[in-house]
């Protein structure tokens, strides 16, 4: 059971730090057009 949570915890932060550089680099070329 602790096995399993650890692996989902770890897919969450893999998930998460994949949306984040996902809206990142959707964000830039907004950025760079404003500026």
């Amino acid at each position: 059971m602790e096995r399993l949570l650890a692996v989902n915890a770890l897919t969450d932060s893999v998930l998460g730090a994949a949306q984040g550089a996902g809206t990142g680099i959707a964000a830039a070329p907004r950025l760079g057009f404003e500026a």
